[in-house]
């Protein structure tokens, strides 16, 4: 007798969290990703911000094998401090997945969600301090 066995376990990125909020000053958060399906080989995916004078990610790779790959692994977002006064008070970065082997290629955007993280801007109040600090020693 003879068969076929047909694959039904779909390739994709399982993350914990696809919107995040921090502070721009030391503001950090932190989400999770594993892979949906056990891959043929090692897989390498990529977090990448697409602002970093926004918002930072590390590490910059995560290694899923045969053996880790329903394990998460953590990502860690932080907020980029700088002195401009954002309009809205607030700025937003995506950030993205790419993967690469273990037949986790080439995976249309469904099957690697972004992360949407909202950074509060602290300028604002930084140059209310100055201003009071200034009229104070006047």
């Amino acid at each position: 007798a003879t068969g076929t066995i047909t694959n039904d376990d779909d390739a994709a990125l399982v993350v914990s969290e696809t919107m995040l909020s921090l502070a721009e000053a030391g503001g950090i958060k932190t989400y999770t990703v594993k892979l949906a399906s056990q891959p043929t080989g090692d897989v390498t995916v990529s977090p990448t911000s697409n602002d970093t004078l926004i918002a930072t990610v590390s590490p910059v790779s995560l290694i899923f094998t045969r053996e880790n790959w329903h394990t998460v692994q953590t990502v860690t977002v932080t907020g980029v401090d700088d002195d401009l006064v954002n309009e809205g008070g607030q700025r937003t970065v995506t950030i993205s997945h790419t993967s690469v082997g273990g037949g986790y290629d080439n995976l249309d955007a469904e099957a690697r969600p972004g992360v949407s993280v909202t950074v509060t801007d602290d300028d604002d109040i930084k140059q209310q301090k100055r201003a009071h600090l200034m009229q104070v020693n006047q």
